[in-house]
């Protein structure tokens, strides 16, 4: 009995194996047979996979009775039975406005107001599409002046200022083309310059100040890694001024045109943890009718600066740039002028937290020296002006700036060294026979100290007030004053009110300066001045409405010396937008 249980139990543990074998699913990889004397072979089991798809035979293609005729009769759709959709599809656009490519958007303001004002704004979205924006805007302004008296003469203080700009953006592929032309005509008399005696000077002179400027720019489109972008522009301006009756003498000096060519480039590529910038721009001017864009004046600016991230709060900027200008003689008694200059540029920008940021740093420019730009700052400015730019060679300031969805501010204190720097003044001998009213161009190494405050606050949805001020002392080296026509405090804001989804708007700017000097001798002040501008703005009508308000509220201002600007000129005017 014990030697048939044995040989049950040997049966039973040698049977099991075998069974398990049979049901395996997975292939079993280990060797099948291991002789001992040392040979060894190995045999894998076949392994079925289920064939890919790319490797299966190419459908047949099914055999087709030649008999066989297709079925042609309508189905017995469902919907067959439903009523007639209510909707229409849209009209599309006449061709003839397609053609004439209408005005996506725009806004058209005229006005009338006292001294026989008038004025017309537009601001005009001629071509909207994903590859092409076309803009054109332009601005008029004319009165026929307010009354000044004297030496018991009435002078004429009228004026008509016109300006206009048209550019067009297109987009292809990843680079953005850009065209412009901007024009500008301004008539106006200088009814300040006040004529010595004796002299053949007219009372109020014309002066008639004109210009063209065309420009085309190339760059990348937003988003891309190395960003590239290059401009040239090319213009001219004509300024002519009536200082004597033409029965009595004929000045050619008191015309004046002007060409220039300006280029700029710049490229931003960016590497670990930062950028680098390197740019460059340069321009070339020539005055009267025999110049040329490079015959009296050059000027430019070159260098770069590499921005690092230092850390998750604060960034690092370091680079320099050389910079200078050479001038012929412009006049009979000019010299010629030169003069370089090797300038560093650095600051640092430290996040306080998500909306207070602390910089601090520095940095050089070089302005213009066009006849464009000089005339557009200084109206009355003498008809032959020497020019030459305004080069600092150190801006150095700190401040702090807070960005919050409701407040936007910046405060900023800094100090400028100037080696060459432009000022207007009022020559203390008879300038082209006139003794007050008729400044002229000055050049002078120059140091400024400045405060400056910006605050733009936002209290509620609709409303918005705005605030800045500006304290400042520059200091002329050579004659150790204070430079002509700088207020040492100058402040300016607005507030504005917006109700009814935008419909009604109204507005007030403020400007105070305080008194200054018209000359390096500060023998002549000029009294501080606060300008109030109030506007109403309301469209009754989705595409029309009307505006009102005052200009020069208060008493009559004078920011250069001997021409006081009109007070408390109402106007009103109509509004149409589309």
């Amino acid at each position: 009995m014990k030697q048939f249980a044995l040989l049950v139990l040997f049966l039973a543990a040698h049977s099991i194996p075998a069974f398990a074998r049979q049901d395996t699913v997975l292939p079993d990889l280990a060797p099948r047979e291991v002789e001992i004397t040392g040979d060894l072979t190995i045999a894998f089991p076949t392994l079925r996979r289920q064939p890919i798809v790319g490797f299966n035979p190419p459908p047949r293609v099914p055999d087709i009775d030649s008999n066989r005729r297709p079925f042609t009769e309508a189905y017995g759709q469902a919907s067959a039975d439903l009523p007639p959709s209510p909707l229409q599809a849209p009209e599309p656009p006449s061709v003839s406005a397609i053609e004439r490519r209408l005005p996506a958007t725009g806004l058209l303001d005229i006005r009338l107001g006292a001294h026989l004002d008038r004025s017309a704004d537009a601001d005009i979205a001629l071509l909207e599409t994903p590859t092409t924006t076309a803009l054109f805007d332009f601005s008029y302004f004319g009165t026929d002046g307010h009354d000044v008296v004297t030496a018991g003469n009435n002078l004429d203080s009228g004026r008509d200022l016109l300006s206009g700009a048209l550019s067009i953006e297109q987009r292809a592929g990843p680079l953005v083309l850009g065209l412009g032309v901007d024009g500008f005509r301004n008539q106006y008399t200088l009814f300040g310059a006040e004529p010595s005696l004796a002299s053949p000077a007219q009372i109020d002179p014309e002066r008639t100040f004109s210009g063209l400027e065309g420009n085309i720019s190339l760059k990348n489109r937003p988003g891309s890694r190395i960003r590239l972008s290059l401009e040239t522009v090319a213009g001219q301006s004509h300024a002519k001024t009536g200082l004597y009756d033409p029965d009595v003498r004929i000045d050619p000096a008191t015309e004046r045109d002007e060409s220039y060519l300006k280029l700029t480039s710049s490229a931003v590529i960016p590497i670990r943890d930062g950028t680098v910038r390197i740019e460059a721009r340069g321009t070339s001017s020539g005055l009267d009718a025999s110049g040329f864009p490079g015959s009296t004046i050059k000027l430019g600016m070159t260098g770069g600066y590499l921005t690092w991230l230092y850390s998750s709060k604060m960034e690092i900027r370091a680079g320099a740039y050389f910079m200078g200008f050479d001038s012929d003689s412009q006049t009979g008694t000019d010299p010629a002028r030169s003069l370089t200059w090797v300038a560093p540029l650095a600051r640092i920008d430290y996040l306080l937290s998500r909306s207070i940021t602390v910089t601090a740093g520095t940095a050089p420019s070089i302005g213009e020296a066009l006849q464009r730009d000089a005339i557009q700052t200084s109206p009355y400015l003498m008809d032959e002006p020497r020019l030459l730019p305004t080069l600092t060679s150190i801006d150095a300031s700190v401040g702090i700036i807070v960005q919050s969805d409701f407040v936007s501010a910046s405060v900023k204190a800094g100090w400028r060294d100037q080696p060459f720097r432009r000022y207007s003044f009022q020559p203390a001998s008879p300038n082209r026979g006139y003794s007050r009213g008729y400044p002229a161009l000055a050049y002078d190494d120059a140091r400024v100290m400045y405060s400056l405050v910006d605050l733009s606050v936002i209290p509620f949805r609709g409303l918005q007030v705005g605030l800045d001020a500006l304290v400042q002392q520059t200091q002329l080296d050579a004659a150790d004053v204070k430079a002509p026509y700088v207020s040492p405090i100058s402040l300016g804001g607005f507030v504005a009110l917006s109700l009814l989804d935008g419909d009604l708007e109204s507005r007030v700017d403020f400007v105070h300066e305080t008194a200054r000097s018209s000359d390096v001798t500060e023998s002549n002040d000029i009294s501080a001045i606060t300008r109030v501008d109030l506007m109403v703005s309301w469209f009754f009508h989705p595409n029309y409405g009307m505006t009102t308000g005052v200009r020069s509220l208060g008493s009559t201002q004078e920011f250069w010396s001997g021409y006081p600007l009109e007070s408390n000129a109402f106007f009103l005017g109509f509004r149409y937008r589309w």
